[in-house]
């Protein structure tokens, strides 16, 4: 129940900031996108209203911990009436319209705690619901980061293109004018063609993917189809700190679905209590009052009356219904503790190979930026020499088309930076969207 609580007011608090007006209205930022799927997406809705339904299920187990008290109307018309003949007359021994109008109560006195192990696992479901609820945001935040840092990549990566499909065709006019002087042959016009032609179908690659992109992040944040998208942010490049023990201990700690396994887990052991109290009796009490006609001497009139008493029930045959549900729920428990068991293995190696990536990804940031410096100088120097005439268009276009592959490693190490960063946290159950 606490922790449900905790999950409704974080839930009221990211609707209060995505509710909040922004100084820059015309764009969104990775907070303000995981706020408003979180806000919007009906995962999130659906998960709320499952935990609800199980806490309301919770109460109705525990309804049977008070007494069921109802009212009970009856009208019975019999006939023939009962009647006996004495001399000249008939004495009726009941009426022909029989009333019974009364208020009636019962009460389990013990039932050796069936009724408390079934509130157990009711409040325990309950719990695993709630968890359930913040298994749905995670899920849904990583996504939706996921998707945001998807586009800022795309749309630099055709900045970059089109950069260089700019610089191509500054070559392709240069080429062509030195072909109408006679300093170069139609091959450097040709070879540019070419190249222009490959830059622009990868133009064209990179603008579908964006769109695809774009379409993604309306359905998570539940826009129309033709709703404009304008981010802004950068990509990160803050170190991580790479300890892996500690990081599977924190996984264990933290993860989500490892915290479901356990309720799971938990469910099915109440389940095994419960089931190895069915062949257990139980004492109730009854008692009810009201009023009803029918009583001599006279029939007709209404007679107020009460009757109380105690019941005691005792299973003594239900066709071995106890021993299958005992092994029922023995197989469920065993089925969950192994389910826990795989799970624990599952994030155990998600993390290994998280940390692998984020160390893969920093190495990658640290060649790319090498790459790109040496390029920039081979660029500088190409076009000293191409000045000087010792070296051809086509050189030099070799020198540019490599400083732009480069800006596009470079590009690629950040964003695989970036979702590394986010499969590790993802790994070690990070609760995004508290943190951001």
């Amino acid at each position: 129940m606490k922790r449900f609580c905790k999950s409704v007011f974080a839930f009221t608090f990211v609707i209060a900031l995505s509710a909040a007006p922004s100084a820059h209205a015309d764009t969104l930022t990775v907070d303000d996108v995981v706020a408003r799927a979180l806000h919007n997406h009906p995962a999130v809705q659906r998960a709320l209203e499952d935990a609800q339904a199980a806490e309301a299920r919770v109460g109705q187990s525990k309804s049977a911990l008070y007494p069921a008290v109802d009212g009970v109307a009856n009208y019975a018309r019999i006939g023939p009436t009962p009647s006996i003949p004495f001399g000249n007359e008939v004495f009726e021994l009941a009426p022909a319209d029989n009333y019974d109008l009364h208020v009636g109560a019962h009460y389990t006195l013990y039932d050796f705690k069936r009724t408390d192990t079934q509130v157990s696992l009711s409040q325990s479901r309950a719990t695993a619901s709630a968890e359930a609820v913040d298994a749905a945001r995670s899920n849904l935040a990583y996504q939706a980061m996921r998707t945001f840092y998807g586009i800022l990549f795309s749309q630099e990566s055709i900045d970059v293109q089109n950069q260089q499909i700019a610089a191509l065709n500054e070559h392709h006019d240069v080429a062509q004018k030195r072909v109408q002087t006679g300093a170069a042959t139609n091959l450097d016009v040709l070879t540019t063609d070419v190249r222009v032609a490959a830059a622009q179908a990868q133009l064209v690659d990179l603008q579908s993917m964006l769109d695809k992109q774009k379409t993604a992040l309306r359905e998570l944040l539940g826009l129309p189809a033709a709703a404009p998208i304008a981010l802004r942010g950068d990509f990160s490049r803050t170190p991580v700190p790479l300890n892996e023990d500690s990081l599977i201990t924190l996984a264990y700690r933290q993860r989500t679905e490892l915290q479901l396994a356990r309720d799971a887990e938990n469910s099915a052991r109440i389940q095994q209590r419960l089931a190895s109290l069915g062949d257990l009796p139980a004492l109730s009490a009854f008692a009810s009052w009201g009023y009803k006609n029918g009583y001599e001497p006279h029939l007709h009139e209404w007679v107020s009356n009460w009757v109380a008493g105690g019941q005691l029930s005792v299973p003594i045959f239900e066709g071995k219904r106890k021993d299958f549900q005992k092994q029922e729920a023995d197989a469920n428990l065993r089925s969950q503790q192994a389910n826990t068991s795989n799970l624990q293995r599952q994030i155990q190696s998600e993390t290994d190979r998280a940390v692998t990536d984020v160390k893969a990804a920093q190495s990658k940031l640290q060649i790319s930026q090498v790459g790109i410096e040496r390029a920039q100088a081979a660029v500088r120097v190409a076009r000293a020499a191409y000045q000087f005439g010792t070296i051809t268009n086509v050189d030099l276009l070799d020198a540019e088309t490599s400083l732009s592959q480069a800006n596009l490693i470079q590009l690629q190490a950040l964003y695989s930076y970036e979702l590394s960063r986010f499969a590790l946290d993802q790994a070690t159950g990070v609760r995004v969207w508290e943190n951001r």
